[in-house]
């Protein structure tokens, strides 16, 4: 038997047993990788009381045997068995920490009260998956690697969750299209939660997918009222739930005596079996739950609608606590449209890596300034990086961010405007590659010729994105909406992102609904849907971080932040598609100047806009200068930083930083690095430094804090 806990100091008894759990865990296929002594022999010892085992494993139990566990009973049964002195407000590990791949794997469920009941519900005790349990009782048998092979086999899931979620999405939805039934709506998870994101559309998890047609859920059990439940290990079935009224239990009784084959499991639950297995016959028997149970189901409930709308002060305030009733047709398409928009920018942006790996198709090569604005002379003449999609110009004030990114504006345009802003004596050289080939353009005494077929691939925008021209100009060209007048002055007007919206809606949809897709990927899903009213106006729909609708404004009424990213994609698209009105946004070729990329824009979304930003134009390079690091935690692989210094002579100067994988940096040694050049990142008020909190997320913050009052406690009480 392999020693997994060599440096114990328990008695050789318990240092067997916990052994034994980590074999029989690791056998069974649970990952140890990462995990030391002491996390592993707390995920054994969780693992013995949930099971009930202290000397042999014959004396293994689940809720058939009576056996079910809340997190603190286990904290009290470890201390009693295993040598432990765990304290009773740890209870909060043993759920994340110690039983979560545990859990994960199915081998214990925290719905041990009730089998049928939700496993996120938090009142159920933890119990050993049935499964497991016979396993582990048969462990001293000579046939048990045997057992461990055919239960290993017997629990494998071959079922592409997200695949099987978007073939009954479409099914339902082309239902939902096509009948003539009042009740044509059925039921979509309302969080833009993690397994929304996975392309979880309905309620259910990695074990089965519920799918309903009605409103309302039961607070206790934390699933609809009325579903269907398709278990990935085989079967679908219907169920009527109503565990948290006894108003709902006499409703849903009467409902059952109505229906065929429903039969009671347990107080408040019933139960009919409509297939035992899972293959390609799921959706006929979907289909025939529809034009059956659900009719008489719908009928039902129009002949009780009334009574079913009384109070019932048995609810909880969630997501489940709505009375039991028909979805609302708003809501339906609201969340549909959102299912619908995920569905196509995952198909769009299948890669949720941004980075391209070849050459752009035009990236910048090299850069030489003089005389012109506060520079006096320099240069980047060092080669740079084809391949690298963002280059990031950091600096304190003052330095000539501004004035370097204008000056490679003007060396990448041939524009007859842009003249009044280079001086004669100014001098201003610009290699680009293009094809692997590096082309200089001068501003000396003539623009390189070859500019003249490339001057729309660029685009230069200045730190304010909030005015666009009126939508009554139809986004016509003027000299304040050039494509990179905003880059010098602040009355410069972006293109009309509004009247882009209701052109596409009249030439093509699919041009509209990709603009909106482009605009719900910028804002990372929190506009959830754009809309044109029959009045003409566009009205963009806000969802919060888990999806909830919050409401909808028209643009002027959105917040500075998300009208400033809303206006930036909208004009790239505009310039761009008047240029290449056949590409795609993918196939997008240039390059686009931003100052001060981060300006009104929360942490969260300075992180997540380079990697937004490379999605939507993966063929695009962006140069853009930064006051924060933020932005950087967002840099693709192979970003360029270019810093800016001025010297006490006024002598600006360009320094390619050289960092190797910037991805794999944190905040503390962007701050620290050469990037941002901190000396120190400790609070400047600070001045008792053994207070100084090294933890590295809140929630280490938030468990010291907790453990530092409890030994306070117990310190207390022995010195009383």
């Amino acid at each position: 038997m392999k020693e997994y806990i060599s440096s114990s100091q328990k008695t050789e008894q318990v240092r067997r047993i916990i052994n034994e759990a980590l074999f029989i865990l690791e056998k069974v296929g649970v990952p140890f990788a990462g995990k030391t002594e002491k996390a592993l022999q707390s995920m054994a010892m969780s693992f013995l009381s949930v099971a009930g085992v202290k000397k042999s494993w014959s004396e293994a139990k689940n809720i058939e045997d009576g056996r079910k566990l809340t997190t603190r009973e286990i904290i009290k049964d470890i201390n009693t068995n295993y040598e432990e002195n765990i304290s009773s407000g740890s209870y909060d590990d043993i759920r994340r920490k110690h039983l979560s791949l545990l859990l994960l794997n199915n081998l214990i469920i925290n719905r041990g009260n009730n089998p049928d009941s939700s496993s996120s519900d938090p009142t159920r005790g933890y119990s050993l998956d049935t499964d497991f349990k016979n396993l582990i009782k048969k462990f001293d048998n000579n046939a048990w690697s045997k057992d461990v092979k055919t239960f290993i086999e017997s629990r494998k899931i071959n079922v592409n969750i997200p695949e099987l979620h978007n073939q009954i999405f479409d099914f339902l939805a082309e239902w939902s299209d096509s009948t003539r039934s009042e009740n044509r709506f059925f039921y979509i998870r309302t969080r833009e939660d993690e397994r929304f994101r996975k392309g979880y559309w309905f309620l259910g998890d990695e074990n089965y997918i519920a799918i309903s047609f009605w409103s309302g859920g039961d607070a206790l059990n934390k699933t609809p009222n009325v579903y269907l439940q398709i278990n990935f290990k085989g079967g679908i079935d219907a169920y009527l739930v109503a565990r948290d009224s006894d108003n709902k239990k006499k409703y849903f009784d009467k409902l059952a005596s109505q229906l065929k084959d429903y039969k009671s499991t347990s107080k408040g639950i019933w139960k009919k079996q409509l297939y035992p297995k899972l293959d390609n016959k799921l959706l006929s028997f979907i289909e025939e739950f529809i034009k059956s149970d659900k009719k008489i189901i719908d009928d039902y409930l129009s002949s009780t609608l009334e009574s079913v709308k009384n109070p019932d002060n048995n609810l909880l305030d969630d997501e489940f606590s709505s009375k039991f009733g028909f979805i609302e047709e708003e809501q339906f398409y609201k969340l549909r449209s959102r299912v619908e928009s995920r569905k196509f920018n995952d198909e769009t942006y299948p890669s949720e890596t941004p980075a391209t790996e070849n050459n752009l198709p035009i990236s910048l090569a090299s850069i030489s300034i003089e005389k012109f604005q506060g520079i006096e002379k320099t240069s980047l003449t060092e080669e740079l990086n084809a391949d690298a999609q963002w280059i990031f110009l950091t600096g304190e004030n003052g330095v000539g961010k501004t004035s370097v990114l204008q000056a490679i504006a003007l060396g990448l345009t041939n524009y007859e405007e842009n003249r009044e802003y280079i001086k004669e004596r100014s001098k201003i050289a610009v290699g680009y590659k293009k094809s692997n080939i590096v082309i200089l353009n001068s501003s000396v005494f003539s623009f390189n010729e070859e500019f003249k077929s490339l001057n729309k691939n660029f685009i230069g925008y200045g730190p304010i994105r909030l005015n666009s021209q009126a939508s009554s100009s139809e986004n016509q060209e003027s000299k304040n909406s050039s494509n990179i007048y905003n880059l010098f002055q602040k009355d410069g007007l972006l293109k009309n992102i509004n009247y882009l919206f209701k052109i596409s809606r009249l030439k093509n949809n699919f041009e509209f609904e990709n603009l909106k897709k482009a605009v719900i990927k910028i804002l990372d899903n929190r506009i959830i849907d754009i809309k044109i009213t029959n009045d003409g106006e566009v009205k963009y729909w806000e969802g919060d971080a888990e999806g909830y609708v919050l409401g909808e404004n028209g643009l002027e009424q959105l917040a500075t932040g998300f009208q400033s990213l809303i206006n930036l994609v909208g004009d790239v698209i505009s310039r761009f598609s008047k240029e290449f009105p056949t590409a795609e946004y993918l196939d997008y070729e240039g390059i686009i100047i931003i100052d001060e990329l981060e300006n009104h824009l929360h942490p969260i979304f300075q992180k997540t806009l380079p990697g937004s930003l490379s999605m939507i134009f993966p063929k695009i390079q962006f140069i853009t200068s930064v006051h924060s690091p933020i932005p950087l935690l967002g840099a693709p692989p192979k970003s360029i930083i270019i810093k800016v210094n001025r010297n006490h002579e006024s002598q600006i100067t360009l320094e390619k930083v050289t960092i190797d994988n910037i991805e794999e940096l944190n905040p503390n040694i962007l701050f620290t690095s050469p990037i941002f050049g901190f000396s120190s990142i400790i609070n400047d008020n600070l001045t008792d430094f053994k207070k100084l909190r090294t933890e590295d997320t809140w929630e280490e913050v938030k468990k010291t804090d907790i453990l530092d009052k409890e030994l306070l406690q117990l310190y207390n009480s022995r010195t009383k």
